[in-house]
């Protein structure tokens, strides 16, 4: 079947057009909901979001969504019309991908690397097992519907009022995008033993109370930005990156300190810690410094760790006036249950 190219171009406008006010009524709701959310500040450390900011947020998302409904109606019309066009698209996207996976099936299988890693979370253990406290965000979307689900620890409930409304410590915020292995990072920095792995999905904000060595802080763990989206239609990929765009907003307003981990470091790595660090220079924070992890879990040698250290860190930031810096820490032995004198080294960048 052949495709109407003028009719094609004459709907993709259209489509643009409607796109384009579905998108301002979306950042005005985003504005809306960040300058409430702002009024809070550090509140959301206490039980959870209050009954009138609830009301508040959930008055003003039906209001946005009444506005949405007429832009949503026009763009199913338009769907509507093209979709023979867009079957058949589907059906020569479809016979790529079977052409791609052929390929790919056809590849080498990889080299087996070292077992370094603990094994991985099969998934069986509730969130509610390790972490205090969760506010379930899936979709912005969703707080018309049904609200948020908020859950607490039977422990957490077990606490004295006083101890769970008033967390000691700062809020430490462990960020980066998708896959990372953040929850992973956490546990070997703290000693903690939060759910990680394939199988295991973090949930939209999830808070754990910690005492390492006798300083209490607040680890704040969340979903990585740029998941994978259930496609149920043509917004589904705008309305998810809506909601991450909102989480980071709300993790913004609430940490103290910020660790971004991350893997193979990417050019989306890059904007993702420019968009940080750019908003913590305008903000009022007493810390501004992003500690950055780079999670090199793939790499079972030395000189390949060197290599990517150098291409994917020091090379990459030399040039702007980053440095490499030494000092000494005393860290404890697991085998003589000693504290030792060690050699930290890291580097420091401008921005």
């Amino acid at each position: 079947m052949k495709v109407d190219t003028k009719k094609a171009i004459a709907y993709q406008i259209r489509m643009s057009e409607e796109l384009k006010k579905y998108r301002t009524y979306e950042e005005e709701q985003k504005h809306i909901v960040r300058h409430l959310m702002q009024r809070i500040g550090k509140n959301v450390k206490n039980k959870g979001y209050s009954a009138d900011l609830l009301e508040a947020l959930r008055m003003e998302m039906m209001h946005r969504r009444r506005m949405k409904a007429q832009t949503l109606g026009l763009i199913e019309r338009i769907l509507a019309q093209t979709r023979d066009d867009t079957l058949s698209l589907q059906e020569q996207i479809k016979s790529l991908c079977s052409s791609s996976k052929s390929i790919k099936e056809s590849m080498g299988k990889s080299k087996k690397r070292q077992a370094i890693n603990p094994p991985e979370d099969d998934g069986s253990r509730s969130a509610l097992d390790m972490y205090d406290r969760i506010i379930d965000i899936n979709l912005l979307a969703d707080l018309a519907d049904n609200g948020w689900k908020v859950e607490y620890a039977e422990r957490s409930k077990a606490q004295r009022q006083e101890e769970r409304t008033d967390w000691a410590g700062a809020v430490v915020a462990v960020v980066g995008l998708y896959d990372k292995g953040k929850t992973f990072v956490l546990n070997h920095l703290t000693g903690a033993n939060l759910p990680s792995g394939k199988k295991v999905r973090t949930k939209g904000l999830s808070f754990k109370h910690m005492d390492v060595d006798g300083t209490q802080f607040v680890l704040l763990d969340s979903a990585g930005s740029n998941s994978p989206v259930r496609v149920e239609n043509e917004l589904s990929v705008y309305q998810k990156e809506a909601t991450e765009h909102f989480i980071l907003d709300i993790i913004f307003e609430v940490s103290d300190y910020f660790i971004c981990v991350c893997n193979d470091f990417t050019s989306l790595d890059q904007r993702y810690l420019g968009k940080l660090a750019r908003s913590l220079q305008r903000s009022k924070k007493h810390f501004q410094e992003i500690i950055v992890i780079h999670n090199f879990k793939d790499v079972t040698s030395v000189e390949v760790l060197e290599h990517l250290w150098k291409t994917q860190v020091t090379q990459l930031y030399s040039g702007g006036g980053g440095a490499t810096i030494r000092t000494s820490v005393a860290a404890l032995d697991s085998r003589t249950e000693q504290l030792d004198d060690r050699t930290v080294v890291w580097f420091k960048t401008r921005t």
